[in-house]
């Protein structure tokens, strides 16, 4: 799963991924995001990116036959086939926590956050890694729980698993409808306080670019 807040028009959203890399490091953060100095994608993420992809297409019927990378878990995906779970399914939503609607949500001027949920069969959603487990994959799992919550109002109790390609680990993660304004508030809490310390790392550059301009230049 693919789990955007909007200072200015630069940073205008967030992700999970955006929001764990700026409080492990602001500054290479800021540098990546708005200064466009980017590394190039390891293997890792490229592999990680094509297994997804087939497990898209496998939910979607346009192949046949559970891939192999995830014949660890041949059952389950025949299950989640058979119960027509929903792929790559996006939740977008804005400032106020509120589900962005229509076929562009995504690309909408209103989006804040944006997330793709690997696979959800209505409360219960999986998501597939293809490397080892970390412990901030439990906050992930919260936030997915909020941001559905947020999109189906009457959806309930959630239910979030990871499922672990190559070892067949799973972890199970359940969180409960009468939380979901704690949940909230926190998250929100933290969006809040990238957004303010973005701000003031984007007026330093722009004051230092126009210091640079005005240097005589020989």
């Amino acid at each position: 799963m693919t789990i955007e807040i909007r200072p200015t028009a630069k940073a205008k959203s967030w992700s999970f991924s955006a929001l764990s890399n700026y409080e492990q490091c602001a500054w290479k953060y800021y540098l990546e995001r708005f200064e466009k100095i980017e590394q190039e994608p390891g293997f890792a993420l490229v592999n990680g990116v094509q297994i997804h992809n087939k497990a898209e297409q496998y939910l979607l019927k346009n192949i046949t036959g559970v891939p192999p990378e995830l014949n660890k878990f041949k059952v389950e995906m025949e299950n989640l086939l058979k119960h027509e779970a929903l792929a790559e399914e996006e939740i977008v939503l804005d400032r106020h926590w509120m589900a962005v609607k229509g076929d562009n949500a995504w690309s909408s001027s209103d989006a804040w956050i944006r997330a793709k949920v690997d696979a959800r069969v209505g409360d219960f959603v999986v998501d597939f890694k293809t490397g080892r487990a970390y412990d901030k994959y439990s906050e992930q799992a919260d936030l997915y729980a909020t941001l559905l919550s947020q999109k189906y109002l009457d959806i309930g109790d959630i239910t979030v698993e990871f499922w672990y390609l190559k070892s067949g680990q799973v972890q199970t993660y359940e969180f409960a409808a009468s939380e979901q304004q704690l949940r909230l508030e926190l998250w929100d809490s933290r969006a809040r306080a990238r957004r303010e310390v973005l701000e003031v790392e984007q007026s330093i550059s722009k004051r230092r670019s126009r210091q640079n301009s005005d240097v005589p230049r020989r």
